[in-house]
């Protein structure tokens, strides 16, 4: 019976067990009180409630739990302390608060009442709760308790024991002892490879003038599972011996079996596929891992999440013997297979119509929930992720599991793009979410890392232009291309560095420009000829965290050679020098004019430039008709040893070879390919006169050369405007001997 009962309670009675059921999925937090200030009275005649505390519960005969989908239940024994019993029929009276703060904040009380009638009572009954021992036999009146152990036997008043935490009670008919699994006077006895809790006992009670005692055993099974092809194995021996002490002439009466208290028929266990089995020595129940009347809840290990099965079985068993007559043992017994490690499923997708990435995340249990999320290292709570533009969606499916839609706008700050190929775009998105479980309050984080692959990227395009004496690169950037640095070859391209050359560099988001002058360093030339010269300015960008190569930009450009040659009104020339694309072993430093004192005034990767007088450096001049054209070469003159090799070398000889400088005359048109030195040498003498005679002296020269690419060789005529001739020649060495008086 369930008077006035809150929306969502249940009450089951059977054997003499309450089964009380409150659904809390819609509250955070529920607290249970039973009974009033005076053991038979009710709440509403007192006001009066004893909080369910755990060591109040194992010691007055109740049992606390949640079950699945976060529903509380509440067993109660019919003899607990806060029961009623009038003519075989029992009432308890709870009172409920719940919450939905932590806090217990605003909660609402509910007081519940339920009735059953129980009987008729076994001479000796034994229950075995998840939290407590229960044995209760004929006969009242309890003066005191006597503990078997095998060392000692230890007598208690009935207050001392109560203090110890025993439970003790009596009706008009019965005896009650109950104690808690952990109370001091528990053994641990293994019968049949099972280990009981065993606490040995005997109360004494008075009748009329005589004092008598009764057996008060109680054992109660904590092991015998077994969990091997996905089937829980529960075995119970039968007659252990506290329970079958001097006993003898057993016979079973009846063995049933259930869940939460309800008893199943054969039908319904076969349709469970659950298998009861009632062998000489034991009783085996098997039930197959998920199966109906059980449910999954999430644990959690290490951090990672996982499920357990959970079932709350019951065995009644009824056994005749010569001692009590017949004996009632009732195992309850909540069943938890071991952790079994599960995989978060992760699903993504794009929906680029709407410019969001979608993400699926679960299936989860409903014991599961999700509090908040890291973004970018930052900590938020599930309301508040919407103010970082994210959206979520609970979904739930008809088994009660749950997943989660997370909703991402494609330009939020923490999903980040990268280009990868071609037109290939990839959107990635990396945030943690954190889940709590209820009611055992264990977290657990799940990574989510969504990589989504696009074909909607615009790479960056490129134009160029020439004016006079510049190269311009302009580049329109794509949609990839915000974090790439412009490099000309290794060299990153910063506004700093563009003053240092006078280059000028702008980016205003949408367009990069670069402008460089025709002689720059970091210009290239190429295709030389008599009327135009081909230069080119070579842009890389590049990633700007990895520094991978992404794209190449050039501009090419046409420029006529008189940009190369300058004639000053005083008299001064200045000419520049390129070099040309192939020559990259050239040593552009050792260019010279004829007069190889005339250096380069300025010399960079690819140019030297002259500054020159007229009548300077070797310039010669021809008269035409109407013009004077002045002449000189650029020569590039490769570094020579001007030491002479002597395979015979007088160390005692003091006299050194002497170069002299060969000029250019009519005879010798190219001094720099010629070498003469001097040789003096020590007197030679016959006997004690001077040698008058010839004295013939051998002098090795050898001449070297090597096929080596053709050089460019420049003679430049001035006449009214300025043109450039091209002279092509080998590199060679001629060597000339010529004597010296």
């Amino acid at each position: 019976m369930n008077n006035g009962a809150v929306p969502g309670t249940e009450v089951v009675t059977n054997s003499d067990i309450f089964l009380w059921g409150m659904d809390s999925r819609d509250t955070s937090m529920s607290q249970l009180a039973s009974g009033t200030g005076t053991w038979a009275s009710d709440p509403d005649q007192s006001g009066t409630a004893w909080e369910l505390e755990e060591a109040m519960a194992a010691q007055c005969g109740y049992m606390v739990t949640y079950t699945s989908w976060r529903s509380i239940q509440l067993r109660a024994s019919a003899l607990s302390c806060h029961s009623h019993l009038e003519k075989d029929v029992f009432t308890i009276t709870i009172q409920i608060k719940a919450s939905h703060a932590p806090d217990m904040s605003n909660a609402t009380t509910h007081l519940e009442s339920a009735s059953c009638h129980y009987g008729p009572w076994s001479p000796r009954e034994i229950i075995c709760e998840n939290n407590y021992m229960e044995a209760k036999a004929e006969e009242a009146s309890i003066w005191q308790i006597a503990f078997h152990q095998p060392e000692e036997k230890r007598a208690l008043l009935v207050s001392n024991a109560w203090s110890a935490g025993y439970g003790l009670n009596t009706t008009g008919s019965r005896v009650l002892l109950r104690v808690p699994y952990t109370a001091a006077q528990v053994q641990l006895v293994e019968d049949q490879g099972i280990t009981f809790s065993v606490l040995r006992s005997s109360i004494f009670y008075k009748y009329q003038w005589v004092i008598l005692m009764v057996d008060t055993a109680v054992a109660c099974p904590v092991d015998g599972l077994d969990y091997t092809n996905k089937t829980i194995t529960w075995t119970v021996p039968k007659y252990i011996p506290p329970l079958s002490a001097g006993m003898t002439g057993f016979k079973d009466v009846l063995v049933e079996a259930g869940v939460d208290l309800q008893k199943l028929s054969a039908k319904e266990m076969a349709s469970r596929k659950y298998v009861l089995l009632n062998e000489l020595k034991a009783i085996t129940m098997k039930i197959p891992i998920g199966a109906e009347g059980g449910y999954y809840k999430t644990s959690v290990s290490n951090g990672q999440p996982g499920v357990k099965y959970i079932i709350n079985l019951f065995l009644e068993h009824q056994w005749e013997d010569n001692k009590w007559g017949l004996t009632k043992h009732t195992i309850i017994k909540e069943i938890e297979t071991p952790l079994e490690q599960v995989e978060v499923a992760i699903t993504s997708n794009l929906n680029l119509s709407a410019g969001l990435i979608n993400v699926t995340v679960g299936t989860f249990l409903p014991d599961a929930e999700l509090v908040n999320l890291t973004i970018e290292g930052v900590v938020v709570a599930v309301p508040e992720a919407v103010q970082h533009g994210y959206l979520i969606h609970r979904t739930r499916y008809a088994n009660g599991s749950k997943a989660y839609v997370i909703q991402v706008p494609l330009d939020a700050t923490s999903v980040k793009k990268e280009y990868m190929r071609e037109d290939m775009r990839a959107y990635t998105l990396n945030v943690t979410l954190t889940f709590i479980t209820y009611p055992s309050s264990e977290t657990f984080v799940v990574p989510v890392t969504a990589l989504l692959a696009v074909k909607d990227a615009v790479l960056p395009s490129a134009r160029g232009v020439c004016d006079g004496r510049n190269l311009h690169l302009v580049i329109t950037r794509g949609n990839v291309d915000q974090n790439w640095l412009p490099f000309i070859s290794d060299w990153h391209l910063t506004q700093e560095a563009a003053q240092k050359y006078n280059y000028i560099l702008r980016d205003n988001g949408t367009h990069l420009t670069i402008s460089v002058p025709f002689l720059s360093p970091h210009v290239s030339y190429e295709g030389f000829h008599t009327s135009e010269i081909k230069a080119t300015f070579y842009l890389t960008l590049k990633d700007d965290i990895t520094l991978a190569w992404r794209r190449d930009f050039s501009v090419s450009c046409i420029f006529s050679p008189s940009e190369l040659i300058q004639c000053l009104p005083n008299g001064t020339m200045i000419v520049t020098a390129i070099k040309l694309v192939g020559g990259e072993d050239l040593d552009i430093s050792l260019l010279v004019l004829r007069d190889r004192q005339c250096k380069p005034s300025l010399v960079t990767e690819t140019t030297a430039t002259f500054k020159f007088n007229v009548n300077t450096c070797g310039t010669s001049r021809k008269f035409n008709s109407t013009t004077v054209a002045y002449e000189n070469e650029v020569l590039y003159l490769r570094p020579g040893n001007d030491i002479p090799i002597y395979q015979c070398e007088n160390n005692k000889d003091s006299y050194r070879t002497v170069f002299h400088k060969v000029n250019y005359s009519l005879r010798v048109k190219f001094p720099q390919h010629l070498k003469r030195f001097e040789v003096r040498m020590f007197t030679f003498v016959q006997g004690t006169s001077l040698f008058q005679e010839q004295v013939r002296r051998l002098c090795s020269v050898m001449s070297c050369w090597q096929c080596q690419q053709i050089k460019e060789n420049y003679t430049i005529e001035i006449s009214g405007k300025a043109n450039l001739r091209k002279n092509m020649f080998s590199d060679s060495i001629s060597t000339l001997w010529d004597s010296m008086e």
